[in-house]
């Protein structure tokens, strides 16, 4: 997931971003947080993720194919990996609220008639 933010982020930071769909400004500046917000969940449950497997010694696999070594026993912190576990596991929770209220905005502008999944896909057909 941490090589896939990267150039994600990347690419919102330098590319044009489609003009916004009509609506009240409270509705642009809270996809804007809620999209930042996304960014910035998965950026920690990326980082918190590899903390964890890396000071609970047992190292961080990746998808069966490579596995990251973790620390050596004696630089292995407990209860750094526990508080790394709790990010991540809070981080995650929030990341779910906030899909949810992607999709709700997606379900409300489509209801509101406004295209906002071509803004995502661009033109189709």
């Amino acid at each position: 997931m941490a090589m896939m933010i990267a150039p994600r982020l990347a690419t919102r930071m330098f590319s044009t971003i489609p003009k916004h769909l009509p609506g009240l400004s409270i509705e642009h500046k809270l996809a804007k947080l809620s999209h930042w917000t996304t960014y910035g969940l998965l950026s920690v449950m990326c980082v918190s993720g590899v903390g964890m497997g890396y000071f609970n010694g047992f190292g961080v696999p990746f998808f069966g194919v490579w596995k990251m070594p973790g620390a050596e026993k004696e630089a292995v912190d407990k209860d750094l990996a526990g508080f790394q576990f709790k990010v991540h596991k809070y981080a995650g929770v929030a990341f779910q609220y906030t899909v949810a209220i992607h999709v709700s905005a997606v379900g409300f502008s489509y209801l509101r008639m406004q295209p906002c999944l071509s803004r995502i896909a661009g033109p189709v057909g």
